[in-house]
């Protein structure tokens, strides 16, 4: 064999691999765009379906809100409002490091998410500790939720500081599907609160204060009147009327009936007392009074 055949088919040996190895190349290149592709479009429909379940939220949040009923929650949409302005800066700043990448780095995306996070927590951790007792929560009640949304945060935090993204574009997209999943258990909890039910005082009734023990025919005489309220949706079984010690029925009107039995006659007295529970919060309030009678 020559020696320009040889070097000859050397040549043609190497062109052939790197041939083969080039097209392994761009098979690869072409597989790993292709799945950067589907993992973006698989993140853009979770984001797309975040988005629109935080939305219903809070559209089915304001509905509830618009009876005057609930008016002690609306502080809660102001929350939603601030979770929106949030989202808007974070998407604004996404879209810019698309157009200009040179000047929005990967760092302050990560630090412009985190700090949106907790914007909308710390607005939502002070509205509770201000108006935990009109939501009907009880003290320990307002700190556990803090404690349990707070660890939701911090791993969100840990989330957005330490995952390490295939591209670019799946390192927005991660960081969009963190906010938005961190704000999607903060708000699920807001308007779980705004949807609790409430109790509403809707009934009325005419009460005579005084004890009418005994009146004279000959002389006029002065009583007090006032005003007794209750709410049908009180649920009987969390308020107990009773009279000397016996337990009465109550009805959903709140009202119960008691038998006074037969007594000698002179001056006697009924030992009134209640006792409400609050089927929110499980705080009992006690009452009593006694009312004087002449038989």
């Amino acid at each position: 064999m020559s020696r320009t055949y040889a070097v000859a088919l050397i040549f043609a040996i190497l062109t052939l691999f790197g041939g083969l190895f080039y097209g392994q190349y761009l098979y690869f290149m072409e597989r790993e765009a292709e799945v950067s592709t589907r993992y973006s479009e698989v993140h853009e429909s979770v984001i797309t379906q975040k988005r629109d379940e935080i939305r219903f939220l809070e559209k089915q949040l304001r509905y509830r809100l618009s009876d005057d009923s609930k008016a002690r929650f609306r502080p809660l949409l102001e929350i939603f409002d601030i979770a929106n302005e949030e989202e808007i800066t974070l998407t604004d700043m996404f879209n810019k490091s698309i157009d200009s990448p040179e000047q929005i780095t990967i760092k302050m995306l990560r630090d412009q998410t985190s700090a949106s996070i907790l914007s909308v927590y710390d607005a939502w951790s002070r509205d509770l500790e201000v108006n935990h007792q009109i939501y009907d929560l009880r003290t320990a009640d307002f700190e556990e939720k803090v404690k349990k949304l707070e660890k939701t945060v911090v791993s969100a935090l840990n989330k957005i500081q330490n995952f390490r993204p295939v591209d670019f574009q799946s390192e927005r997209n991660v960081l969009m599907l963190i906010y938005l999943s961190t704000l999607q258990e903060i708000l699920s909890e807001l308007s779980w609160m705004g949807s609790s039910c409430g109790l509403v005082v809707d009934q009325y009734y005419p009460v005579i204060i005084d004890p009418l023990d005994y009146l004279d025919p000959a002389s006029p005489a002065k009583i007090r009147i006032g005003v007794g309220t209750y709410a049908s949706s009180m649920n009987p079984k969390n308020v107990k009327l009773s009279v000397n010690g016996q337990l009465l029925k109550v009805g959903y009107d709140g009202l119960a009936e008691y038998i006074i039995p037969s007594q000698p006659r002179g001056k006697q007295r009924l030992e009134l007392e209640c006792e409400i529970t609050n089927p929110l919060t499980e705080e009992t309030q006690r009452g009593s009074s006694t009312y004087w009678y002449k038989r």
